[in-house]
């Protein structure tokens, strides 16, 4: 009966949907029949919910957002749907968090904004770093991905809206293509191209598009694979390679 402040949708599994206000939060699992209460394990008493994301790919891989000045209590997550949480803040500013989101077929990239910048995280790291080169230090109230153009765009307290290419890789992950052992070729392309590696081989790909669709997802055992995306529309795509020893590699293709 009260004023809902939160609201985001599965969009893997659109029966999962998130709701609350600044103190609570509840999930449903059947469309919006039933409810039940998800803060347990929250720290509401000091802090308020400012935002939520959820996975594109897991409607139970929540993440929230918290406002107030209880030092360490910034950002938690949950894969359960919020049966259970983990605090994820690390050494986060004691500054109010005010939003956040997640980048669609990623490592869990997730960007925050706060009352001093943008920060950035994915699983492989251990904590938060600045994501906010050329950023004015003020308060971040909304965080959107434009995935055609694949930039982050911030609309800050004061200070207009501002956009920043996303790094696809991410800030920690590492590549194998800084001394160019990885290409792909042609590009810009028809439809049809080559992945190659000149050092080690190749172990899976993920293709996707602008949208932050899945186009292709392929475990192979080879230096070079063939790529046809000839019945796919024209523009840009987004390639992720898994190495042999596991080292990621990110690199974008433009199909004409």
């Amino acid at each position: 009966g009260g004023t809902l402040k939160i609201l985001a949708l599965a969009s893997s599994n659109p029966n999962y949907i998130y709701a609350g206000d600044y103190y609570n939060l509840y999930r449903t699992s059947d469309g919006g029949t039933t409810w039940i209460n998800i803060t347990a394990g929250l720290p509401v008493t000091t802090s308020a919910i400012t935002y939520l994301a959820v996975s594109n790919t897991n409607p139970l891989n929540i993440w929230i957002t918290l406002s107030g000045y209880s030092d360490g209590n910034k950002v938690f997550n949950s894969t359960d749907g919020g049966s259970s949480w983990t605090n994820i803040s690390g050494t986060l500013s004691n500054v109010p968090v005010d939003c956040i989101v997640y980048l669609n077929n990623s490592n869990d990239e997730v960007f925050i904004g706060t009352d001093f910048g943008v920060y950035y995280r994915n699983s492989s790291m251990s904590d938060w770093t600045a994501y906010d080169n050329g950023l004015p230090h003020v308060i971040v109230n909304e965080l959107e991905i434009q995935y055609a153009t694949h930039k982050l765009r911030a609309a800050t307290y004061g200070r207009g809206l501002w956009e920043t290419e996303i790094s696809f890789a991410g800030v920690s992950v590492p590549e194998i293509n800084t001394d160019n052992t990885l290409g792909i070729y042609p590009n810009p392309a028809k439809g049809i191209f080559e992945i190659k590696s000149n050092n080690n081989k190749i172990q899976n790909i993920k293709i996707s598009n602008a949208l932050g669709e899945k186009i292709v997802e392929s475990v192979i055992d080879n230096e070079q694979t063939t790529v046809d995306l000839t019945g796919n529309a024209k523009g840009i795509y987004f390639v992720q390679i898994i190495d042999e020893k596991k080292n990621i590699t990110n690199k974008k293709v433009i199909i004409q």
